[in-house]
């Protein structure tokens, strides 16, 4: 195999991690979580009224055939597919 046909070969692999989309977000007990989408997420911080302290909210809905990388304390992986959305 040519040197050029590896550089494609390589290239071709890394694609989709390049275009994705990341998304950062600090939780409140200082967690950082990573969000990789073709999407930005929505990121939502409320106040707690009963504590008065703020609480991190993720949202994340992929589209049709997207795949959406969290990585937080584990690895989740959340899919769209013609049976619904799945994780894993």
């Amino acid at each position: 195999m040519s040197k050029l046909k590896k550089a494609l070969a390589v290239v071709a692999l890394f694609a989709n991690y390049s275009w994705a989309e990341q998304t950062s977000v600090w939780g409140d007990d200082g967690s950082l979580t990573i969000i990789q989408s073709e999407n930005p997420p929505t990121v939502t911080y409320k106040v707690n009224p009963d504590t008065n302290q703020r609480e991190t909210e993720i949202s994340v809905t992929p589209q049709q055939g997207e795949k959406v990388f969290i990585y937080g304390d584990e690895l989740t992986i959340i899919e769209n597919t013609s049976l619904g959305i799945i994780s894993y």
